[in-house]
């Protein structure tokens, strides 16, 4: 059964030795890069705080965009990538309506570096060691 990205988190928070079954997991792993490492390889450039969207009112994987093929693609918010801001916040925000509201979540967080507050056993200590 293929599991999607807040169910693994589900999983990892709840029991935290799960996370190495999930070491390989590159998407996974990148995605915990951008929640933590504070750097312009990583870190988001967009404003704190979550931006108004529409939701995609579909089930978990019926939705019209994928999250987890869309995490390799995290960098064009960052630093790195020279986008327009204006530009970079309104691609955010149709990624943001693209995918389920619980990767939604995720994601705002991921965005603002403080994914332990959806997830609170899922620390930069726990992950690090992976990174």
């Amino acid at each position: 059964m293929k599991k999607f990205i807040p169910h693994i988190l589900d999983e990892i928070n709840n029991d935290t030795n799960k996370l190495y079954d999930y070491k390989d997991d590159a998407a996974l792993m990148l995605l915990f890069r951008h929640a933590f490492i504070d750097s312009d390889e990583y870190k988001f450039d967009l404003p704190p705080g979550d931006p108004p969207f529409e939701p995609d009112p579909n089930d978990i994987g019926c939705t019209h965009g994928l999250f987890k093929p869309e995490i390799r693609k995290l960098y064009v918010y960052t630093k790195k990538v020279n986008m327009e801001p204006f530009k970079r916040e309104m691609h955010f925000i149709d990624l943001l309506g693209d995918i389920h509201i619980s990767e939604a979540k995720i994601l705002m967080a991921v965005k603002d570096q403080n994914l332990p507050k959806l997830y609170p056993n899922i620390t930069y200590d726990l992950i690090k060691d992976l990174l």
